[in-house]
């Protein structure tokens, strides 16, 4: 799953990698359960019977 196109694959690759996952991300807007603005994604997953709710900000840059 991935928040957000981008023309950059390398931080795909080395998720997909560390994940040891094959397939191609779906990006996050595009996920059955999720609902997404501008500026945040939130999503429910449900996996062995236990549901976990996932949120994330599509900023490009993080103030610090």
């Amino acid at each position: 799953m991935s928040l957000r196109d981008t023309r950059s694959d390398y931080a795909r690759e080395n998720l997909m990698e560390l994940a040891s996952v094959k397939g191609d991300p779906i990006l996050m807007a595009d996920w059955p359960s999720a609902y997404c603005t501008s500026e945040f994604c939130k999503m429910a997953l449900t996996r062995d019977g236990r549901a976990r709710l996932g949120i994330a900000d599509g900023a490009k840059q993080h103030a610090g």
